[in-house]
């Protein structure tokens, strides 16, 4: 994804289910951090700036096996 400024965003996988809803998935190693999050919401922002309406996003934790889902 590239950004206003044009700095490039690499989410881990963007899965298009419509013209307007997307999921947005981003693995993780090790323990949660505020960081994962502040990224994820990121990428949502970047996603609605191209037209999507609806984004569900996870953060999966490889370590741990752990799905989050964000609201």
């Amino acid at each position: 994804l590239l950004s206003k400024n044009g700095k490039i965003h690499r989410p881990d996988r963007v899965v298009v289910h419509s013209n307007f809803d997307a999921s947005l998935l981003d693995y993780k190693t090790g323990q949660e951090e505020m960081k994962h999050f502040q990224q994820i919401k990121k990428y949502e922002q970047l996603l609605l700036k191209l037209g999507y309406k609806k984004i569900n996003k996870y953060l999966v934790y490889l370590s741990t096996g752990k799905i989050k889902k964000l609201l």
